[in-house]
């Protein structure tokens, strides 16, 4: 959080803050083409790798359905360590839903659990997948559908997630010495 001046509030911060976005957020401000089209980089080599096609194809895939921006979001929390921010985000707007509105709002990552990341059905036996230990299937079928369709992408995010991780350890770790 940053004041526009050394002397600018909070309060005046927030106030320009709501008189000036609504001007920046026009139809124009936003790019109308594919994510697949784009030169645009969505998802990001730090991610991803080298392969651009895979970053607006993933993007794409994870805004086909809302089961599929669900299973994105709860591999983004199983993740906490590395996604801090959105994990934040994510606790605060679920607090505000439920301050405002009188709706809780489940945590997707809970809601993952008890379903199928294949089918999308609630089911009582699921078993969890090999790699990651984290999405859980119903079926053989389920899990060869859903790892060519995005779940074989999720274990390339989170190795680099994983690096990603070691990477700040193997630092703080240096600080200590």
């Amino acid at each position: 959080y940053l004041h526009q001046t050394e002397k600018a509030t909070q309060r005046k911060n927030v106030k320009d803050f709501y008189t000036i976005i609504p001007k920046l957020r026009t139809g124009k401000a936003y790019i109308e083409e594919s994510p697949c089209k784009t030169k645009i980089e969505m998802v990001g080599k730090k991610e991803l790798g080298n392969n651009p096609e895979d970053s607006a194809e993933y993007l794409e895939t994870c805004c086909e359905t809302d089961l599929n921006m669900a299973k994105h979001l709860a591999n983004v929390f199983d993740n906490d360590d590395v996604n801090v921010g959105t994990i934040m985000y994510d606790k605060i707007m679920r607090e505000f839903i439920k301050e405002k509105f009188e709706v809780e709002v489940e945590d997707v990552a809970e809601e993952m659990v008890k379903k199928c990341w294949g089918c999308g059905e609630e089911k009582e036996k699921l078993s969890a997948c090999s790699g990651c230990q984290f999405a859980r299937y119903c079926g053989k079928d389920c899990i060869t559908k859903e790892w060519g369709e995005m779940h074989k992408v999720m274990h390339r995010i989170n190795k680099k997630y994983k690096e990603k991780k070691e990477a700040r350890e193997l630092s703080i770790a240096k600080l200590k010495l």
